[in-house]
């Protein structure tokens, strides 16, 4: 939302992927009147129902852990 101000965008079309799909859904609901439109990209939506198809490849997510964990990556 911040961003939004300085850069003095009323009213924006927000495309996230990821975590920032997330971060996306988050801004749309929190300020709709500030997202014109939303597409969210390989991210999953927090009202959707776990299916199991779905908890078989949280595999895929396997890097996030290593992002999250402190000291095994190069940013500071």
């Amino acid at each position: 939302m911040a961003l939004l101000d300085v850069l003095e965008l009323a009213r924006v079309k927000l495309i996230g992927h990821d975590w920032g799909g997330f971060a996306g859904f988050l801004l749309a609901l929190h300020h709709p009147e500030r997202v014109e439109r939303y597409l969210a990209l390989n991210c999953p939506v927090a009202w959707a129902p776990v299916r199991p198809r779905l908890a078989l490849e949280a595999w895929r997510a396997w890097y996030t852990l290593v992002l999250a964990a402190p000291g095994l990556t190069a940013c500071a």
